[in-house]
């Protein structure tokens, strides 16, 4: 199965943890059915989400704000 390529690099420019941009991208859907953008990044292993069309912040896989551990 293929698809064109999507740059997401506006949703998810950069780690929330750490501002690598060494980022994997993987658009999806959050539970709630809001199309998003999963990020993991390279440098520092974090991950996070992030609704398309969203103010940026970083979420869990359940769609609630992302923290800092």
């Amino acid at each position: 199965m293929t698809r064109p390529v999507v740059d997401d690099r506006a949703t998810a420019p950069a780690c929330h943890a750490c501002a690598g941009t060494d980022l994997t991208r993987v658009r999806l859907a959050l539970p709630d059915g809001r199309p998003a953008v999963f990020a993991s990044c390279a440098g520092c292993e974090t991950t996070a989400w992030y609704v398309l069309g969203g103010d940026g912040t970083p979420l869990g896989p359940d769609g609630s704000p992302r923290t800092l551990d």
